[in-house]
């Protein structure tokens, strides 16, 4: 039993970090692990927290609904307070259950590793301006940026792979960083560290 915010130290604030949305592309079901949840484990009848410090939260499970696994077919989207407790579920049937996982969060806490920076130059182009920020494209004042842009940033042009200072010949790749606007504002303020080539030519 978890919370999908478990990393937030405790007590949590009275309201939700985070939502987490599962997209089945399996049946979920008991039989083959579907997720279980522990219906309103995250609050009592007057809004406050279940899950405190000094609370054996896994207990939760045992009272009342308890715990229940969820049943849904494939193409549904299950929304869900990531502080309510859930965990995986012992598949007893063969084959494999698919999902799609995502963690929608406050903007001052951003995720831990920028994704979406992997994203096809072609999907990324198809994308709204608004589903870009929800995919993370537009930095929180200040956070997540990408080469300093504060703006919004795009996909990544240029896939650099592992770096090692045993393999100093690695450092001079034609990095995207290169060819940013900060990268062009550092170099023409003067900064010797800041190496400018140029706008990228587009593919």
């Amino acid at each position: 039993m978890h919370q999908d915010q478990g990393y937030v130290p405790l007590p949590h604030p009275p309201f939700p970090l985070a939502v987490l949305m599962i997209w089945l592309l399996s049946d979920f079901s008991y039989e083959n692990g579907g997720t279980y949840v522990v219906p309103g484990s995250h609050i009592d009848e007057h809004g406050n927290n279940h899950v405190r410090p000094d609370v054996e939260f896994e207990k939760l499970a045992h009272g009342e609904p308890g715990l229940c696994a969820l049943k849904a077919s494939a193409g549904h989207c299950f929304v869900m307070d990531a502080r309510v407790l859930h965990s995986g579920g012992r598949r007893l049937v063969d084959g494999t259950r698919f999902a799609l996982r995502n963690l929608y969060i406050r903007g001052f806490m951003r995720q831990q590793e920028n994704m979406f920076l992997g994203c096809a130059d072609e999907i990324y182009e198809k994308c709204s301006p608004k589903l870009r920020a929800l995919m993370g494209y537009t930095p929180y004042q200040g956070l997540g940026m990408v080469h300093g842009d504060v703006f919004g940033a795009g996909p990544k042009k240029v896939p650099i792979g592992e770096l090692s200072m045993e393999r100093p010949d690695e450092l001079n790749q034609d990095f995207d960083w290169k060819h940013s606007v900060i990268a062009q504002k550092m170099h023409e303020s003067g900064n010797p560290h800041a190496e400018y080539l140029g706008p990228r030519a587009r593919l």
